[in-house]
């Protein structure tokens, strides 16, 4: 007789129970790796190439949910994955290049690539009239997204830096690809100075809580020079020459939020399908298009003064193009005719407004084990979320001179914190990451009318990670166990749909993991994360509802393990 019964024997095979076998041996069962440095055999010359390979995976462990369900321009994410089943099956590869020689020369450069299976497949969603897709079956995914989320290669960095003098005043500087992100922002990257300077990895963001915002930053094509004045002051400046949109989820991937944006998406619905009149198709509207911002007119200043050994203080200046999308629909036909009315009633554009003004200041200080920094800033033109905009009565409305979408001004400030501990009898080491974000809008001077009514002029929120440590748990394995909490307090933001995560008022999302470092070589992580707040339809004046919250029902196992070498 078997010594375990057919459910047990289910419940061992099934994908949950595969997953965590394999992360837990993972976990404890690595061997030794080392990077590469080439000896050149001059002491002025090093060069140094490192690569990190990573597999990663993500299950599934959340119902979708009826009422997010309904928003049929929000769905497919949540239909095209189903709870208990796997959401991401990854590979990444990232290869970085340094080359250093005298007086302080260098290059630096870097590639990346990743190939997900899942998204070179079909999915699980099973409901044909609500799906976005128009060149792909409503069970697939478009070109676009399988390549963004599923097969894709990239240059990094790559850029050239050195330092030169000017009279008896070194110069420092650096041309190429690379970001430059000035203030005190930590955990908030779209919320700060730093937003202004370099588009966001959103998927990373999302997909791998608590990451600190210098690492969601994408490297942008410019050139900058540091100048010290004196001991205590100095100016630095950049000129761009390339835009980039951030790097927002894919539509239909697992933790897209809206179908109509971001890499693949090809369809806004206008009318949900089902409607009487318009038959099961709806009504919607095509993308065209998109209406781009340029890498021209981004520049920037700042004035850096270190009056003391712990007290560091900046000004800024700067002006940018938007890397986050505003939509314009439109001129569109909603006539029905008869029952089964014309599916297509126009097209759609997602626009990028340019030209917003930044001026920000920042501190950061030791007090006692902690360090403390913050930063206010002030937008001047800056884009507000805005309801779909029907373009018809402004055919000539663009992303600059003419916005359809709402401007004003905005202020916002941010107050973050570090703390790294001594040992106690709970850990034998302690980092704490903290940061309160908050948004006001000042005013609003155009377009006040298609300001999406669903959203507050006030917002505000917080998170917070903690990661307490045990090393040498076992001959060259180092535990972490981190643990990060995000929550809004406050408001909607009306600078950014997805504030803090969610983007949800009275929501956030809570996570727990496991991390195991091995020989500084290995690295493996098993993290759960958590959704909070409940589920929300909001009326949209210049459409159909829409879910506030679209996050709430993906929660989500993740698993990671990678090697440099």
């Amino acid at each position: 007789m078997s010594r375990f019964s057919s459910a047990a024997l289910t419940w061992m095979t099934s994908p949950r129970r595969v997953f965590f076998a394999a992360a837990a041996s993972a976990i404890v069962c690595v061997p030794v790796a080392r990077a590469m440095d080439f000896d050149t055999g001059n002491p002025d010359y090093t060069i140094r190439w490192d690569n990190t390979l990573e597999y990663s995976t993500l299950l599934r462990m959340s119902q979708p949910n009826a009422v997010n369900l309904k928003d049929q321009n929000a769905d497919d994410g949540d239909r095209n994955f189903t709870n208990g089943h796997f959401a991401s099956n990854r590979v990444d590869w990232v290869s970085e290049f340094d080359m250093k020689w005298f007086n302080g020369y260098g290059l630096s450069m870097s590639a990346d690539g990743w190939y997900d299976s899942l998204y070179n497949t079909s999915n699980s969603n099973n409901s044909p009239t609500t799906s976005n897709n128009l060149s792909a079956p409503y069970n697939g995914f478009t070109r676009d997204t399988r390549d963004t989320e599923g097969r894709y290669a990239e240059i990094g960095n790559a850029f050239v830096y050195g330092q030169n003098d000017i009279g008896k005043t070194p110069v420092s500087w650096r041309v190429g690809r690379y970001t430059l992100n000035w203030g005190e922002s930590l955990l908030f990257p779209d919320n700060g100075i730093a937003y202004g300077q370099s588009p966001v990895d959103a998927i990373k963001a999302i997909s791998v809580p608590n990451t600190q915002a210098k690492e969601l930053f994408l490297p942008t094509t410019q050139m900058s020079a540091e100048l010290p004045l004196n001991n205590v002051l100095s100016v630095e400046a950049y000129n761009k020459f390339e835009w980039r949109e951030s790097r927002l989820p894919a539509a239909g991937s697992y933790f897209s939020s809206f179908d109509a944006i971001g890499d693949g998406a090809e369809m806004l619905r206008i009318i949900p399908s089902g409607t009487p009149f318009y038959g099961p198709n709806g009504a919607y509207a095509t993308r065209g298009t998109d209406m781009s911002g340029s890498g021209l007119g981004q520049f920037g200043g700042a004035l850096k003064i270190h009056p003391t050994n712990d007290l560091d203080l900046g000004l800024y200046a700067l002006r940018y193009n938007d890397s986050s999308p505003q939509i314009y629909v439109g001129p569109l036909n909603l006539t029905p005719p008869a029952f089964g009315g014309p599916a297509v009633a126009g097209t759609y554009r997602l626009v990028y407004p340019k030209h917003v003004q930044l001026y920000g200041t920042s501190a950061s200080t030791t007090i006692g084990d902690f360090n403390v920094g913050g930063e206010v800033s002030a937008r001047h033109d800056s884009p507000l979320v805005s309801s779909v905009v029907e373009t018809a009565a402004n055919a000539s409305a663009n992303n600059n001179s003419n916005p359809a979408y709402a401007v004003g001004d905005t202020l916002h400030a941010q107050l973050s914190t570090v703390y790294i501990g001594p040992a106690t009898f709970l850990y034998q080491g302690i980092t704490a990451l903290g940061e309160v974000a908050g948004v006001h809008v000042l005013d609003i001077y155009k377009n006040a009318q298609n300001f999406d009514n669903a959203r507050s002029k006030d917002a505000l929120g917080m998170r917070i990670v903690l990661q307490p440590q045990y090393y040498q748990v076992m001959p060259g394995v180092d535990l972490t166990v981190p643990i990060g909490l995000g929550w809004n307090f406050l408001g909607k933001s009306p600078t950014e749909s997805f504030f803090n995560g969610s983007g949800a008022n009275h929501g956030g999302d809570l996570s727990v993991g496991l991390q195991g470092t091995f020989n500084n070589v290995w690295i493996a992580t098993l993290n759960y994360t958590h959704y909070i707040g409940r589920p929300e339809l909001t009326s949209n004046q210049n459409g159909p509802d829409y879910v506030m919250n679209p996050l709430v029902d993906r929660d989500f196992i993740s698993f990671a393990i990678q090697r440099t070498f």
